[in-house]
């Protein structure tokens, strides 16, 4: 019986029922997935199908033991459910942890990370964010404006390129951060790069609950990269575009090719507004589903470090509309805390791993009643000196690099207080100023 649509667990489900060695049982879910290929076409990496669907089931036992497990499927047809049922099976897992054994908060001392086996570990690394933006173009011609000293050039024109390289930019970046023992990094699923869920009339998006396959096969061989030179990745759930108005915003279709969000009204989604997005249940409801997708399709990977709910939550829907932007130091949004207490809860109940879990502001003077949740994973902000010289905040204009991220520590993340570890999320001069000397620099 062939589903409507077998991203949709309304209309078709296929689940293993798992029971652990201490008997505790749990339901994980299963995921369609349709094959793609990542060629190179006249310069540009292109997704090219290359078969039919199929189901899948990938799961990760967090510990080893005797386990017992079943596949079980439901599939609506005629408006009537249809359920299946295999036969159970035994596995021996034995302990040995993978290569890149998961990472938790410290038993020991909450404010680090360690280990699954309880060895510290210390995240270093970099924002891989996608493989290009509009801002890096800008960038890029600066610099190739500015002549630089021989033998630069070849490097910046490979900068340049990157959009068009996809996965393949990873294929240069990771080994080279592996070269200086990094083994950190932040990557999105925006529309433009990895992002399962967007508008019917943009780059292989088929609108809610049909989610992207060319986008899933990116970030398989980005996560792939990244198991492969000792990378773990802290994955972006959505970009703030995507539910704002205001700031990169994308949740209304424009003159420039932009789709808008498929949860848009005038997309035929069911929201007026992008504060919507965050307060109403039957929206919830569908959106996760892009997280069960999500956690069935990726979430047996052990360097699947992290997940993050949102980048820059202050440019979002509630927050944004309802006023908690205007008001920078005392601002909060009791709409957006339900979200992310509802985001939280989700995760803890359906993530075997049982992986941090966060949010992240670009201002770190922000939702200080928000970042004294319980069950965040780490703290998780911006600290340009820009920051400094534009808005006087982290110590003011003079204060210098040393001094900001002090100020972020102490004033607004400290630890000792929080009781969970700290990450800079973005750090630098000028988050849309930089110069070519800067950068040579």
């Amino acid at each position: 019986v062939a589903a409507r649509n077998p991203y949709d667990p309304e209309q078709a489900e296929v689940a293993a029922e798992i029971v652990a060695p201490d008997g505790v049982a749990l339901r994980y879910p299963a995921y369609w997935s349709e094959p793609f290929a990542l060629r190179m076409e006249d310069g540009t990496e292109q997704a090219v199908p290359t078969g039919g669907g199929a189901w899948h089931l990938r799961f990760s036992p967090p510990r080893g033991g005797t386990w017992r497990w079943r596949l079980v499927a439901q599939v609506r047809w005629r408006d009537q459910p249809l359920r299946v049922a295999g036969e159970w099976r035994t596995v021996q897992v034995p302990d040995t942890l993978p290569a890149l054994a998961p990472i938790r908060i410290s038993t020991r001392d909450p404010r680090w990370w360690e280990r699954s086996d309880g060895t510290w570990f210390y995240p270093l690394g970099i924002n891989l964010r996608s493989p290009a933006d509009t801002r890096q173009a800008r960038v890029v011609a600066l610099l190739l404006a500015a002549q630089p000293a021989a033998g630069r050039v070849a490097d910046i024109a490979e900068v340049g390129d990157t959009g068009r390289l996809g996965t393949r930019a990873y294929e240069r970046w990771f080994p080279r951060m592996r070269a200086a023992r990094l083994n950190w990094a932040r990557v999105w699923m925006c529309p433009w790069w990895c992002g399962l869920e967007w508008s019917k009339s943009w780059d292989e998006f088929g609108g809610l609950t049909v989610f992207n396959q060319a986008a899933a096969a990116r970030l398989d061989r980005v996560m792939e990269l990244a198991a492969d030179n000792g990378i773990y990745v802290q994955l972006e759930l959505q970009n703030h575009g995507m539910t704002s108005r205001n700031v990169d915003p994308q949740w209304d279709p424009d003159d420039h090719g932009g789709a808008g969000s498929p949860y848009n009204r005038v997309n035929g989604g069911p929201c007026d507004s992008p504060a919507e997005f965050f307060s109403r249940d039957d929206v919830w409801a569908i959106h996760a589903k892009r997280l069960r997708y999500t956690l069935a399709r990726w979430g047996h990977l052990s360097h699947l470090a992290a997940f993050v709910l949102s980048s820059e939550m202050e440019f979002t829907g509630d927050w944004r509309e309802n006023g908690a932007y205007f008001d920078e130091d005392n601002g909060h949004s009791e709409v957006t805390q339900r979200w992310i207490e509802r985001s939280l809860a989700w995760f803890a109940e359906h993530d075997p791993q049982r992986r941090p879990v966060s949010i992240h502001f670009s201002h770190p003077w922000r939702a200080a009643k928000l970042w004294r949740m319980p069950g965040l994973g780490f703290s998780n902000s911006n600290a340009y000196t820009g920051f400094q010289t534009v808005m006087g905040r982290l110590g003011g204009a003079d204060a210098g690099l040393d001094i900001a991220l002090e100020r972020y520590l102490v004033d607004h993340f400290p630890p000792w207080e929080l009781k969970r570890p700290t990450l800079v999320g973005e750090w630098g001069g000028h988050w849309d100023r930089n110069t070519p000397d800067r950068l040579a620099g």
